[in-house]
């Protein structure tokens, strides 16, 4: 019998936020991941930054005191557990960000490498993670954290024009805001509530005035605060012996619709560039019609055809389970 944890996103509270100099208010959005830890597996979840994951706001102009529903799917990480599985362990991982301007293949690319980078750096510190105390395990941490930012820092830097660097550098363009993270690690996978917390900087600097003839203004990265409420919840599953195949598909579905949605929004930005910024788009369509979106179509007809061959050998084993969603 397999046993299923959900982990649910439920809420987010903030607590203290500053946006575009103090003369706005927050457009937060998460980036969470999940690490599935037994005896004999290792896997992070999503695999794929899917683009309409990449960056989906929870509430726009969030002010301090409010609450909001995290919403789904971003909101919900689930692990599924053989009875041979044991030493199971859940590493939850969330990183908090401030909608800018950022464009969104470049936001999307800081989530895949978000990915890709954990997986990575929670795979090579688990024995440790497992053996530190508390102290120690901050430090690993905290280790963690800056390798995994200085990849999405890259990445997305690296997805931008010569003309968008040259608007960073200038001021002209205002990337999204890293507000920071927080990392839960689950040594016993039965059902819980918990809480993440968030404090970092806004990453708006605000010229603080001081009174007349002590001092001159200072420039100053406002703190901000949040909290996520969030529980885990454990099941016996009956879950279809097709559903790696299952999944497998829809990522790949996703990932194809996330590619074509990409182009309709480079498209739209098209018709509002500038004639510097124009040369940079249209190869970006180009690259993705020529050649992501080819191999993403590859992806999805192997993924099917593994999936037709799951079914047509375990026609009896594989029967849509109530509890997961089936294709």
């Amino acid at each position: 019998m397999t046993t299923q944890a959900i982990i649910t996103l439920e809420s987010l509270r903030c607590i203290r936020e500053s946006d575009l100099a103090g003369t706005s208010h927050s457009e937060p959005y998460i980036w969470p991941a999940l690490a599935i830890v037994t005896n004999n597996s290792f896997l992070v979840t999503p695999q794929s930054a899917i683009l309409s994951d990449s960056r989906n706001v929870i509430k726009s102009e969030m002010r301090a005191g409010e609450t909001a529903a995290i919403p789904y799917p971003v909101n919900t990480l689930t692990a599924n557990f053989e009875d041979d599985q044991t030493s199971r362990q859940l590493l939850l991982v969330v990183g908090l960000w401030e909608k800018d301007d950022a464009p969104s293949s470049a936001v999307q690319a800081g989530y895949q490498a978000f990915l890709d980078e954990l997986h990575a750096a929670l795979g090579s510190n688990l024995l440790s993670l497992s053996q530190a105390d508390e102290a120690e395990q901050k430090v690993i941490i905290d280790k963690i954290k800056k390798r995994v930012y200085d990849k999405v820092y890259s990445a997305e830097k690296n997805k931008l024009s010569g003309w968008e660097k040259t608007k960073v550098y200038l001021g002209w363009l205002n990337l999204d805001d890293f507000m920071g993270s927080d990392f839960r690690r689950f040594s016993d996978v039965v059902s819980t509530s918990f809480t993440l917390s968030f404090k970092g900087s806004a990453g708006d600097i605000i010229i603080q005035n001081v009174p007349s003839g002590t001092g001159v203004p200072k420039a100053v990265n406002p703190p901000v605060e949040y909290e996520i409420q969030g529980n885990i919840k454990v099941q016996a599953a009956v879950v279809n012996r097709c559903q790696a195949e299952i999944d497998a598909v829809n990522a790949a579905k996703s990932a194809l619709q996330g590619l074509e949605s990409m182009i309709q929004a480079l498209q739209s930005q098209l018709h509002r560039a500038t004639p510097q910024e124009k040369p940079g788009i249209i190869a970006e369509i180009k690259d993705i019609n020529e050649r992501q979106i080819p191999v993403a179509k590859t992806k999805l007809d192997n993924a099917q055809s593994a999936l037709d061959r799951c079914r047509h050998l375990l026609p009896d084993r594989a029967s849509p389970s109530p509890l997961i969603a089936t294709q």
